[in-house]
């Protein structure tokens, strides 16, 4: 029940900057971190962890490489790694 408000703002915007807030109040003032920490660490992990588009650029990668019968060896697998984390950077959020 503590992380429905942020949920629903989360999956209807899809929005990682309106949920900001929430995220923010979640963690200051019901689990009870240090504010200062919290509004430092929080906009930061926003904008440089952009975990959900290296994923999506991963699998996306990885099911189209099934799907078509190509094998993916080790240098194959670095490469979309690399690739995915350095298109993630330049995502908005």
């Amino acid at each position: 029940k503590t992380l429905q408000p942020l949920l629903m703002v989360a999956i209807t915007t899809r929005s990682t900057v309106a949920s900001l807030p929430w995220v923010i109040n979640l963690l200051s003032e019901r689990l009870r971190f240090s504010l200062v920490v919290v509004e430092l660490l929080v906009p930061l992990q926003a904008a440089l962890l952009r975990t959900g588009p290296a994923l999506l650029y991963t699998s996306g990668t990885l099911f189209i490489a099934q799907l078509y019968g190509h094998p993916l060896g080790v240098p194959d697998l670095l490469l979309v790694g690399v690739v995915s984390a350095l298109l993630a950077l330049t995502t908005g959020g």
